[in-house]
């Protein structure tokens, strides 16, 4: 074989190997600016969905990142109700560290102990409580209070914790009914018990 064509062989294949290397680093560093550019416009989207998920890390970057606490979605919600509605506790603790408001109304006149008071998550109920939460608050559409959601959802814990709390039990809904209709009328016969006790 022509020694000439030997030394060339290497030095075409190394320049080869060189192109592709350089092409997938610009691949990879379009990819990435596209990421972030797509990452910062749908920043309060991102953020509302950390706080729903539990993902305190990324809410805390998102804080970090300069995202005001009380940013709100289209209804009106801040991450700290989202947070409150499934009981993510850490994150409704940092937020509130970052003073979030505690008492904040989304478009429905909820609050977050509302968002929480929904579910088994007794101990955000807690947090929020001792922070300040209004716990007579009644929502615009229905007149719901946080004590009716414990109540028709059979919270039982939350409801004890509500009640400890001074809610009061027998606010009326725009129906005209209170925490233990919605209580009886979903069969949460322990709750209708403690309703009769108090």
């Amino acid at each position: 074989m022509n020694s000439t064509k030997v030394i060339l062989i290497p030095v075409l294949l190394f320049f080869i190997i060189l192109s592709c290397s350089r092409e997938k680093t610009n691949n990879t560093d379009k990819a990435n600016t596209k990421e972030s550019v797509v990452e910062s416009s749908i920043s309060i989207p991102a953020y509302m969905d950390a706080a729903l998920n539990g993902n305190s890390d990324k809410v805390k970057k998102f804080i970090a990142g300069g995202l005001a606490v009380d940013t709100t979605d289209e209804n009106g919600s801040t991450a700290m109700m989202l947070a409150a509605h499934n009981g993510h506790t850490e994150i409704v603790k940092y937020l509130l560290g970052k003073r979030a408001n505690v008492n904040h109304q989304d478009s429905n006149n909820r609050t977050a102990l509302m968002y929480a008071s929904s579910g088994p998550a007794n101990e955000t109920v807690k947090i929020l409580l001792e922070a300040g939460a209004e716990i007579n608050v009644t929502g615009n559409i229905e007149g719901f209070t946080a004590i009716m959601f414990a109540a028709a959802e059979g919270q039982t814990e939350v409801f004890k914790t509500l009640i400890d709390a001074g809610a009061d039990i027998y606010i009326k809904d725009k129906d005209g009914e209170t925490a233990r209709d919605f209580a009886s009328n979903n069969c949460h016969s322990a709750i209708v018990k403690l309703i009769d006790n108090n």
